[in-house]
């Protein structure tokens, strides 16, 4: 009897052992960076934000992180990467960091979705489940014309990705406004339409902020904002 309970009290104690182990041991995180990723000049500065996020973990149980977060998380930091992530238990968690290669998405006439990619051309249809957080192109102009995506791309590219009141996170649509030939970008954080034709400068990013804050302020919930001419915006209503 007396060995029963010494065996049942060691087992007790040993399988204690092991779960305060595993809920205590600091998390390892596994960080692999695909190599066309990594030769992105973009991708370095978004690379130092993903790892200052991951830091918030490595004091955490591996039990308790919850990977979808993690990943969402990870692809709003920077809307060019494709993240996977496992558990390998007791405590390591790994992320497989790869090039995510739709830019943009297009909307037929037919209510299907298309993939373009950084280089403007157009894909195969995409599944409702499988559409990405990325700005959507409306009209058959973009759908005929490579140059014309091509043109978008190259706006895009100088617009930051987030935290800025104009960035790319922030345009839900994009249309081509043909007689000006130029693009409708229409933002997602108010309906605010910014008409835009080339590459925007430094000077002209930080003038558009500062007008999208100064509408912001004033309580504006409507509005058009030409951004066409190299010394001025125009302010008009929506």
């Amino acid at each position: 009897m007396k060995k029963k309970i010494l065996f049942f009290s060691f087992a007790f104690s040993f399988t204690l052992f092991i779960v305060l182990t595993l809920f205590s041991t600091p998390l390892s995180i596994k960080l692999e960076t695909s190599p066309n990723l990594k030769q992105q000049a973009s991708y370095i500065e978004q690379e130092k934000k993903i790892l200052s996020y991951l830091n918030h973990y490595k004091k955490q149980s591996l039990w308790n992180i919850n990977l979808k977060k993690i990943i969402q998380d990870i692809e709003n930091i920077s809307s060019r990467v494709k993240v996977f992530a496992r558990k390998k238990y007791p405590h390591q968690l790994i992320l497989l960091l790869n090039e995510k290669n739709t830019a943009l998405l297009l909307l037929k006439e037919n209510h299907n979705f298309y993939p373009i990619s950084y280089e403007g051309d157009l894909g195969v249809k995409k599944n409702l489940q499988d559409i990405l957080n990325v700005p959507i192109l409306r009209g058959a102009f973009f759908e005929k014309n490579k140059a014309l995506r091509q043109r978008i791309l190259q706006i895009l590219q100088e617009i930051p990705e987030q935290g800025r009141p104009l960035s790319v996170q922030n345009i839900s649509e994009i249309l081509y406004h043909e007689k000006h030939d130029s693009f409708l970008l229409y933002l997602s954080t108010k309906p605010f339409v910014l008409e835009i034709e080339k590459p925007p400068s430094k000077i002209k990013l930080q003038n558009i902020d500062f007008v999208l804050n100064y509408l912001k302020k004033i309580n504006r919930h409507k509005a058009f904002i030409d951004a066409r001419l190299d010394k001025k915006i125009i302010v008009k209503k929506n």
